[in-house]
Parts: structure tokens; sequence; C-alpha cells
């Protein structure tokens, strides 16, 4: 089927057999792809070709053969950018780890834009932004660029103008103002500081190194981020627990 070249951020990689890895990798051009590299577990001292070692959470190069199915055959890999900060910090690992999940789940077929929003989020926890703030952003840009996150400018339901104002969250029926709130279900209150930080992660991720979102605010993006991201797959996103937890333990910084 040809040869492919690509660049990829690894998501997960699973060992197969004594010498060879099954890998799962987001890339630019055709979304979440898999590899199967032989001999890329334990690599021969001497190869005709470049093998450097593969390691989750990192953005690579990989020369492939293209497989009429769905796992490719790998046959060259160099590290691009390796994101050395991921590895000194549990929370920030794990942070990187969630980001993962979540572009397995919603990337798919996927293109450059959610290429760069991985990878902006890798660099940034690896860079020092404090992990919530770069998963939250990371999370509300994933699902606006899956057109899953409502409109943080209007009411969902009557189209009134949300500016300064108070609103509730219902999965399903999107930012609600007061008045249309009587009617609904289970919520999220949210007041118009918790939209203005939405506003700006989304739109200005170039400020996040002097952004500091009040934790609480943070705190209730989390939870309008999770009871959607539940409605669009029918469960909780992988490694959720695990990752609340660490934000409650640390005050969700």
């Amino acid at each position: 089927m040809g040869i492919g070249k690509t660049e990829a951020l690894v998501l997960n990689k699973t060992p197969y057999s004594n010498t060879s890895l099954i890998l799962a990798a987001l890339t630019p051009e055709e979304g979440v792809m898999s590899f199967i590299g032989k001999g890329y577990r334990k690599p021969p001292r001497r190869s005709w070709s470049p093998r450097e070692p593969i390691e989750t959470f990192t953005e690579m190069e990989f020369t492939f053969y293209r497989s009429s199915g769905e796992l490719h055959h790998l046959r060259e890999a160099a590290v691009i950018e390796p994101f050395e900060g991921l590895r000194s910090d549990y929370r920030r690992f794990t942070a990187a780890a969630f980001a993962g999940g979540l572009a397995i789940d919603f990337c798919g077929e996927g293109g450059a834009e959610y290429y760069e929003n991985l990878r902006s989020c890798w660099a940034e926890l690896s860079g020092g932004t404090r992990p919530c703030t770069a998963v939250v952003r990371f999370w509300l840009r994933l699902l606006r660029l899956g057109g899953l996150l409502p409109s943080l400018e209007r009411c969902t339901r009557c189209g009134v103008s949300l500016h300064g104002r108070s609103v509730r969250f219902v999965a399903g029926s999107g930012f609600l103002c007061p008045a249309c709130t009587a009617s609904s279900g289970a919520a999220v209150k949210l007041n118009a500081g918790d939209l203005k930080y939405a506003s700006f992660l989304l739109e200005r991720p170039d400020a996040l190194h002097r952004l500091a979102v009040p934790p609480v605010s943070l705190k209730r993006l989390h939870a309008v981020l999770v009871a959607q991201t539940v409605r669009e797959l029918g469960r909780r996103p992988r490694l959720l627990d695990r990752m609340a937890k660490i934000w409650e333990n640390t005050g969700w910084k």
C-alpha cells in the first residue's frame, strides 16, 4: 500500500510479543492511527533504519508501511519533542494521559487543529502551566472543535445575551439564562466570571502562563465539561476519577 510519513503524538503503547509494540497515535492528517512496531520493544543493537525509543506522550516522526487494514507497520521512528517536564511530576503525567484519553474518544479522523490542541496541552503541562488550567483549556477547545460546546454568549433556549449574568448549564440544553432554568433538570450553576474565564481560555491560550483562573471557577467549568462529555460518550472519561482526586487534593491548581 506504499510508504507514509507523519508527525505523531503517542497516546498509548502496548507490548506485543517479546520484542514488538502496538501503538496508538494522533496524527495531523489522519487523526488517531494504530501501528505495530516490530522490534521496537527491544530494538536490536544494529538496525538498518532509525529506531529511537518510543515513549507515551511524546511527539515523534513515523515512517511506516501502509496496510489495507487499520494496523500499519512502523519502519522508522525519530523523536521530535519528548515533553520531558511531564515525566518529573505525577500530576502532569496523569493530566497528559487524561488529555490523551479524550483525544482517543473525540479526535476520530481528526485534523491539524485537533493535533495542535493536544500538542499545545502537552507543551503547556511540560512547561509549567497549572495542570488543571491546561486540561480545562484543552477540553473546552476539544469540544468546540467537534461542535459539541454550546454557545457561551447567548442562552441556548431563548437567545438572550449571557454577558454579566449568572447561568446554569444543563447537558443537552446548554447554557441557560435564569428565566429559562425553571423547567430544567440537573444543572451546574455558574457566575458571569466563570463564562468570562472559559472564553479567555478558548481565545487566549498564549496568555495561560499569566492567567490565574480561580480554583472555584476551574471546578465549575470541570463539572460542565464532565456533564457534556458523559452525554456525548454515554460514559465517564478515562482516568476521570483519578484526575479529579488529584485536583481535589491540590486545590484545583
